[in-house]
């Protein structure tokens, strides 16, 4: 059954049938039976019904994998579009997680486990995608994939495959390791790592076993100007990055109209400079000059619409996020005691907790971007960035549209326009550099509790879990972030402002804290509690071998907060 409420509230109830095999064959029978990813049944590996992909420890050693989602980006069955979306993508859609996709089917048809039980959902994916960076890597013994559609045996969520996480377990003794690794080319990215296993008992001489690990790990950022293939969005005369730059002449603007429709118009002349893109625009003054560079912009090699020369930003060379700055640390225990012969109990814990930080480039403000603002109208505030005749720094913008009407190649037309507009607030482009780079801050903490029994009654073997799960995910901007409609109001409100330098005024800057954001984004909980149990044995004999079954129920409780 299900049921969801304002808190989205689900409960799962799931019964598995009995489950007939065919004979298996005598080999097999003498074979160590263990319990296989993708079966109920206890069976030798070369048995498996469903093709299963194992990585062990030492596999995973030889992959130089310094996180559990390089790790999956070196297994060959994850390797299919949209494997993985990866936490590189941190930010305010993704919030730091990493997600696998097996067979290209979505993160929410793959089945993640840990130690074949299920972990509690990424709390900022919407309840369907498990974050694979909340399993350290250090604590992982094998990998268990199921590469094929295992629905009959989990239920829908496991429809493109199963992901088994392993977690070590019955060890002996302390194991410690450190390292660092650092890119060949000059830059960040540089990964520290500091990892100990301990364990004591063994689970067949002693009856029982305690095994702990712990891990930190601190990977610094890497800028895309650092990396020549990503230092750049231009390839002339291929590609052009084409996002909005400082400083382009959007046109004239009718202050206090209010009005969307009438801000287009200047003293009954259209001004057709308004748009989507500032290359339908009246250009700037910095790209006549061949001074784009001054302001961190480049100038386009074409011109706009009207036939006047503009700068664009390539916001590729300021992502300095290539690889976030990220922050891990994990603590994992596996345990068991057998009570009897017969009575086994076991359990095991997970906490982990990421940090990662994501800067990217700085926001753009153009005209477009703010009519459809409701704060704009509801605090009397014009939807543009404005700069007024009575601004000093007004008279590079008269210069410049003087010399474009002087300029034989505008058309007849666009100086019509630029006449209209001489002398009235002028709507400007901008990229604000003011707050600093864009700058998220996602924390994500994950714990998870199982404790069960099993063991032999009747002949039969069982097994019995109850397990807890629970997501956080506190997400925030720190720097870079600010009230469109805030910044705007400095900017008409400021007889200083200017759109054509880095640099303003300190009266200027003393404004800006008014308008600047630093907050939360997101926080948000995922939890559960499941009770699972399952009963298994041999069925009859048959010609061929002995035939076994498997029968199970699971009540599963989860919301999403």
């Amino acid at each position: 059954m299900f049921k969801q409420t304002k808190v989205s509230q689900a409960v799962g109830v799931a019964l598995s049938g009995v489950v007939a095999l065919a004979a298996l064959p005598a080999f097999a029978q003498d074979s160590q039976r263990i319990e296989i990813t993708g079966s109920s049944i206890k069976r030798a590996l070369s048995d498996a019904a469903l093709p299963v992909q194992v990585i062990t420890r030492e596999e995973i050693a030889r992959t130089g994998a310094i996180s559990t989602e390089q790790l999956i980006q070196t297994i060959s069955s994850s390797s299919t579009l949209g494997g993985l979306t990866v936490t590189q993508g941190a930010g305010l859609s993704i919030y730091g997680r990493s997600e696998v996709s097996l067979r290209g089917l979505g993160s929410e048809r793959t089945l993640v486990l840990v130690n074949g039980r299920s972990i509690s959902p990424h709390a900022a994916g919407g309840g369907a995608a498990v974050d694979v960076n909340s399993i350290p890597l250090a604590a992982i013994e094998r990998v268990e994939v199921l590469t094929d559609g295992a629905s009959s045996v989990y239920g829908s969520d496991a429809m493109g495959g199963v992901m088994n996480f392993i977690l070590t377990k019955n060890f002996q003794g302390i194991q410690g390791d450190v390292s660092y690794g650092t890119p060949t080319r000059s830059g960040g990215g540089q990964n520290s790592k500091v990892s100990i296993v301990g364990g004591i008992g063994d689970a067949k001489a002693d009856r029982f076993n305690l095994t702990i690990s712990a891990m930190l790990e601190k990977e610094k950022q890497l800028r895309a100007r650092d990396r020549s293939f990503a230092e750049t969005g231009n390839n002339f005369p291929y590609t052009v990055a084409g996002a909005t730059g400082q400083g382009n002449i959007e046109g004239g603007f009718n202050v206090g109209t209010g009005s969307v429709a009438t801000n287009n118009w200047v003293e009954g002349t259209r001004v057709s400079g308004f748009g989507n893109s500032p290359g339908a625009a009246f250009g700037n003054p910095l790209a006549a000059q061949d001074k784009c560079a001054d302001i961190n912009m480049f100038k386009n090699p074409t011109k706009t619409s009207k036939g006047a020369p503009f700068c664009a930003f390539d916001s590729s060379r300021f992502v300095d996020g290539l690889v976030p700055e990220r922050e891990s640390t994990a603590l994992s225990a596996n345990g068991t005691f057998r009570l009897t012969d017969k009575v086994e109990l076991f359990g095991d814990a997970l906490y982990s907790k990421n940090v990662n930080i994501q800067r990217i480039q700085t926001s753009p403000v153009r005209r477009s971007f703010l009519t459809s603002d409701g704060k704009f109208q509801e605090l009397g505030v014009d939807p543009a960035l404005l700069i007024f005749p009575a601004n000093p720094n007004y008279l590079i913008a008269t210069t410049y549209l003087n010399g474009l009407l002087a300029d034989p190649a505008v058309s007849a037309a666009t100086k019509t326009q630029i006449q209209a507009i001489l002398g009235k607030p002028l709507a400007i482009t901008a990229r604000v550099t003011d707050f600093g780079p864009r700058t998220s801050k996602d924390t994500s903490e994950q714990s998870r509790f199982v404790l069960g029994a099993r063991g032999a009654v009747f002949g039969q073997d069982y097994e019995v879990a109850y397990s807890t799960n629970q997501s956080k995910v506190a997400g925030t901007v720190i720097d870079g972030y600010f009230s469109q409609v805030g910044f705007a109001k400095i900017v008409q409100t400021s007889n200083d402002w200017n759109p054509w330098s880095l640099q303003q005024t300190a009266a200027f800057i003393a404004k800006l804290p008014d308008a600047k954001y630093i907050g939360p984004t997101l926080n948000a909980k995922a939890k559960g509690s499941s009770l699972d149990g399952v009963l298994r044995g041999d069925a009859f004999a048959l010609p061929a071998g002995m035939s076994q079954y498997a029968v199970g129920a699971q009540f599963h409780d989860a919301e999403i907060v």
